[in-house]
């Protein structure tokens, strides 16, 4: 009836029409009608935000949609509605077939998938891509007309075409779900005992609820079927149900499928000693009319047990996406290896030993976190081989600037939670450092959209009263680490923090690194220099350190490295005027293969005099430098007034006929003059930098921490000891030292950082002979000029968002670390 209804109304065969409707059977009456016209159906769930719903009529070019009276206000006015509780549709009577030529190539939905863009895409599949579907899944399954199926998903998630489709053309029920019985396991369960459901279909994240509420009962369901689809399924989390199922009663069929490729394309059937044996997320061998292979970066078709992406080929694969031209002739494409069209569905696998597909995750669910790319898939996995956890999901996340990996964990109810300290030495076994989770978060359940994936945006940010708080890091050995965990934890405020948990990975920055040496003084006894802490990142490392009996005088090592990984020539950068290093941590965790190392300011802890000549000062870093890298090429940057002694440096290098690759200046002017050159200017100078450079800028008024101008300085008469005095009090009361630091230290900072400053002022950059990247802060007051009179060789000029202060920090450092990398291995291939 629906079918005549809409040829009456004067809509045109081959058209596009719009469903919008509530989880009811006039969805599929509607589906059918529309079929029947010869044209496609455009499914566009109700809980659509409007500007979706009117994207997708207009991109999609539907002019009708069938609907009802209560949601007809959510469409356009310009859009046809055909009311099903119209009076003009319940006074239509016409039931016959409507007389249209039907060809299996002609359109049968336009589904929208999400996009990268921001806008969904509609993917277009033919009458023939279902039917051929469903003829071919009979050879992995016995279906037959006496078979129940539920209707689980939304009619605009692609996984409802199986479900619809399946039932239908096996002459078989299809029961459909109501939103409200999707969102409660309890009432799901229900009803599939209740209405002696025989196949279902669920992603892996619906059903471990189903699971859940399945053990707790003791009821005897009649499923013959059970179809895992949508994500990627963790086998180790259907132990528990072979516990209490047999594998030959109800089959779980794990299916791998995409909506390009017409929802399924592979099967595999899931046996309890095959999950035994291995927990891999195997998903089998590809429908009879399909064939799938695996390619890399180049489309090349690489060996078995090599990691690529997915290409599938076959009668499966959908016409394309609708009005993406461009988008087209980069997923769907003919190989001149395979001579067919193919669609690249964007998802790593590999074949295993058994031929099979085993499946590794979304390839743009790769994130970089410090430079370096990670697979969410391969941690999500390996943190589902715990027996202790039900359910996971691990994401990158943004928290005070940076990005971190958070792991949400679900434990099982019936074991005993497992403590972080075993789940990091479980994940350290098997994955590199930097794929380990920053922060573990403990949830009852993971979040999940209306189509039964992974809710991200619903998942919490880690704080105080979710990370896994009840469950301690490993345990300290004796009373020297008892008593460094104890002031680690004050210092970073978590009570959760263990012996062997890395500084950087738990929130530790440069002001806090200071707070932390000054606190280990107080307890330790012990002068550590912050570039300890790269090398020693944890409590019992640190501790080691301290209990050295030769240890040597650390703090007068001028070369700090930030970090030692890396199979390609280092980077040396020369600090800042405050002298620290700290600031190149978040640059130097982005240059994965480099070895980065800081040079600090000599002096500053009273360890040497200090130099006030640029170039005896350039001599000396030229001698520590070598002590790492003898021989060039060298590496050379340098930060603020570092960028002149770096140019120095590479200068005299040049002079002793070292090769030199590159001199990176970040945000320095080759000339600077200072007027003032008084006592009361530098200290003036030298605290507000405390306040720029450890970020503490919007700590003056909630510290209630005096800061005096040059010329306040002045009018107050303050003798040198006075000034030392106020200096000391300032860093005390902003906590970047502790109550031990003496006048003595403030002072070989204070004197090492003026004579700094005065060799800076009496110093003319030469005339070198190698390329200068310059980099410049945006919102700074320099934009890198000048520098292209001092080289004989070129000069880029890159500009970077952010501060002086800022630009040197996640995410503005992005860019810089990005383009240094490319920079670097230029030279490397010389």
């Amino acid at each position: 009836m629906i079918a005549n209804f809409l040829l009456n109304s004067g809509i045109e065969t081959k058209s596009k029409i719009g469903v919008f409707l509530h989880r009811d059977s006039r969805v599929i009456a509607s589906i059918l009608g529309i079929l029947k016209t010869g044209s496609a159906y455009v499914p566009i769930d109700t809980s659509y935000p409007k500007k979706r719903i009117d994207y997708i009529l207009k991109d999609a070019g539907v002019k009708n949609v069938i609907t009802v009276e209560e949601l007809s206000d959510q469409l356009p006015k310009s859009i046809k509605k055909v009311l099903l509780d119209g009076d003009s549709f319940l006074r239509y009577s016409n039931c016959q077939n409507p007389r249209i030529d039907f060809d299996e190539c002609d359109l049968a939905y336009v589904i929208y998938t999400s996009g990268s863009t921001g806008n969904p895409k509609g993917v277009m599949v033919k009458n023939k891509n279902i039917t051929r579907l469903i003829l071919s899944a009979r050879e992995v399954f016995d279906f037959t007309n006496n078979d129940i199926w539920t209707m689980f998903h939304s009619y605009a998630f692609d996984y409802s075409v199986w479900e619809l489709w399946g039932a239908l053309l096996n002459g078989a029920k299809v029961i459909i779900l109501p939103y409200k019985v999707t969102r409660d396991p309890e009432m799901f369960y229900d009803l599939v005992f209740q209405k002696r459901v025989t196949i279902l279909s669920q992603t892996p994240s619906a059903f471990k609820e189903f699971q859940n509420v399945d053990s707790q009962k003791k009821k005897q369901l009649n499923l013959k079927y059970v179809v895992f689809g949508g994500e990627k399924l963790q086998t180790s989390t259907l132990i528990d149900w072979y516990q209490k199922h047999d594998d030959t009663e109800i089959k779980l069929v794990n299916m791998y499928g995409i909506t390009e490729a017409t929802v399924h394309a592979t099967a595999k059937i899931l046996t309890q000693k095959g999950i035994l044996e291995n927990k891999n997320s195997t998903i089998g061998r590809p429908l009879d009319d399909l064939k799938i292979y695996i390619v890399d970066s180049h489309l090349n078709i690489v060996p078995d047990g090599v990691i690529g992406e997915m290409v599938i080929v076959g009668d499966g694969v959908a016409s394309g996406y609708l009005n993406r031209p461009k988008l087209n002739s980069e997923k769907f494409l003919m190989l001149d290896d395979i001579d067919e069209r193919i669609f690249r569905t964007g998802d790593l696998a590999k074949i295993n030993c058994q031929g099979e597909l085993e499946y590794i995750g979304r390839a743009d669910r790769q994130v970089k976190i410090r430079g370096f790319r990670v697979e969410l898939g391969e941690i999500e996995s390996t943190l589902m081989k715990l027996s202790s956890i039900n359910n996971v999901a691990v994401i990158c996340s943004e928290i005070n600037g940076s990005d971190y990996l958070v792991a949400y964990i679900v434990h099982n109810k019936c074991s005993e939670k497992i403590s972080i300290d075993e789940i990091k030495e479980t994940l350290k076994e098997k994955l590199p450092s930097y794929m380990l989770p920053n922060y573990f978060v403990d949830l009852d359940s993971i979040p999940l959209t209306s189509n039964g994936k992974v809710a991200v945006n619903k998942l919490p940010k880690p704080n105080e009263g979710n990370i896994m708080s009840l469950v301690k890091g490993a345990l300290p050995k004796n009373s020297d680490e008892e008593k460094m965990l104890t002031v680690w934890r004050k210092v970073l405020g978590n009570s959760t923090l263990g012996v062997n948990d890395n500084f950087f990975d738990v929130g530790g920055h440069s002001l806090l690194a200071v707070r932390l040496m000054g606190e280990i003084r107080k307890k330790f006894g012990k002068n550590l220099p912050i570039s300890e802490l790269f090398e020693n990142s944890n409590v019992r490392d640190l501790v080691g350190v301290i209990k050295r009996n030769d240890e040597r005088p650390v703090s007068s090592n001028l070369i700090v490295p930030l970090k030692k990984e890396g199979n390609k020539l280092p980077l040396f950068l020369i600090h800042p005027g405050m002298g620290q290093v700290m600031c190149f941590k978040d640059l130097a965790f982005q240059l994965s293969e480099h070895p980065i190392y800081g040079v600090r300011l000599a002096g500053m802890y009273g360890e040497m005099l200090p130099f006030s000549d640029i170039k005896e000062l350039a001599r000396k870093y030229i001698q520590e430098i070598k002590k790492v890298q003898a021989k060039g090429p060298y590496n050379i940057g340098g930060y603020c007034v570092g960028g002149i002694i770096a140019a120095e440096i590479v200068r005299q290098l040049r002079a002793e006929k070292e090769r030199v690759n590159v001199l990176f200046e970040l945000d320095i002017k080759p000339l600077n003059r200072y007027d003032h050159l008084n006592d009361a200017f530098f200290v003036s100078f030298f605290v507000e930098q405390f306040f720029k450079s450890f970020d503490i800028v919007s700590c003056r008024e909630k510290e209630r921490v005096k800061y005096y101008t040059e010329e306040e300085l002045i009018s107050k008469h303050f003798s040198y000891q006075d000034l030392l005095e106020y200096m000391l009090s300032t860093v005390k009361k902003l906590k970047i030292v502790d109550n031990q630091y003496s006048i003595a230290d403030i002072e070989s900072w204070y004197i090492a950082w003026k004579n700094l400053l005065l060799g800076i002022n009496e110093f003319d950059v030469t005339t070198i002979d190698v390329p200068i990247v310059m980099y410049h802060a945006k919102d700074g007051d320099y934009f890198g000029g000048e520098w292209d009179k001092l080289t004989k060789s070129t000069v880029r000029n890159i500009s970077i968002n952010g501060n002086h202060y800022t630009f040197l920090k996640s995410p503005y450092v992005n860019k810089m670390a990005n383009d240094m990398k490319s920079e670097l291995d230029r030279y490397e291939k010389i």
